[in-house]
């Protein structure tokens, strides 16, 4: 009887709960978005508390930076990193944090590190999380250093091509994006289908036909030196029908 009354309870009381942490997440998100971080950091953090999942522990780390509390923001970050070993977006958040701080080479040095830890036992998604991190700081050099640092010890399961053409593309070094390309198809034609619209969309997008200039040059350049490689020419045939 005292289990069933135990478990009444514990039922009754959940819509309680869910009400209180739903008005407390609409209330920081209010204050995050109106900029009132002082606000905001105290409902994100009794979030937190409750329930340490992603979207609670970004938004009370950022409202952490952004009112200074350089101290709890760090100890939160390293906290963080412990529970998920597994994960090298940390090294990003914290040196998030060194940067509010103005401490730049260590800021610097913790990136470094976020790279460094790419070794042979780190999975594919957890080398595209961190060069997703970089990129979302704006960090585009660090996330080329990733996916290449990715490729230099997981080349033999995934190469991150793609991952780098987007990331080459948003630097706009065209040569290096479509190099990336060519080479999927260098490794196995199959990729064609891909490649194709994926190129399309960038040619699409390039009114002054940069691209095109050096797509085609490329695909010359690979004809020539592999003329029984038919992939280099019907990509070539691909590209003057686009044109």
């Amino acid at each position: 009887m005292k289990k069933l009354f135990f478990i009444f309870f514990i039922l009754s009381a959940l819509p309680f709960t869910m009400k209180g942490q739903a008005a407390d997440a609409q209330l920081g998100a209010q204050y995050y978005q109106s900029g009132d971080y002082d606000k905001a950091v105290v409902y994100y953090e009794k979030l937190y508390d409750k329930q340490p999942i992603d979207v609670y522990y970004n938004y009370y780390l950022n409202c952490l930076i952004y009112t200074k509390d350089f101290k709890k923001a760090e100890k939160l970050v390293k906290k963080n990193s412990v529970k998920n070993p597994g994960s090298l977006i940390y090294h990003v958040d914290l040196g998030r944090v060194y940067q509010a701080e103005t401490d730049t080479t260590k800021a610097n040095k913790e990136f470094q590190a976020g790279v460094d830890a790419i070794t042979s036992s780190v999975s594919t998604n957890a080398v595209i999380e961190l060069a997703n991190a970089f990129l979302g700081i704006n960090q585009v050099d660090l996330a080329i250093k990733t996916y290449l640092q990715g490729r230099k010890v997981l080349g033999s399961v995934y190469n991150f091509n793609t991952e780098l053409a987007d990331v080459y593309a948003l630097k706009k070094d065209y040569q290096s994006m479509v190099d990336e390309y060519l080479s999927m198809l260098a490794t196995n034609d199959a990729y064609r289908a891909d490649v194709q619209k994926k190129l399309q969309a960038k040619l699409d997008a390039d009114p002054d036909n940069v691209i095109g200039d050096i797509l085609k040059k490329e695909l010359l350049k690979r004809a020539q030196k592999e003329p029984d490689k038919e992939i280099w020419s019907e990509m070539l045939v691909w590209y003057y029908l686009q044109q």
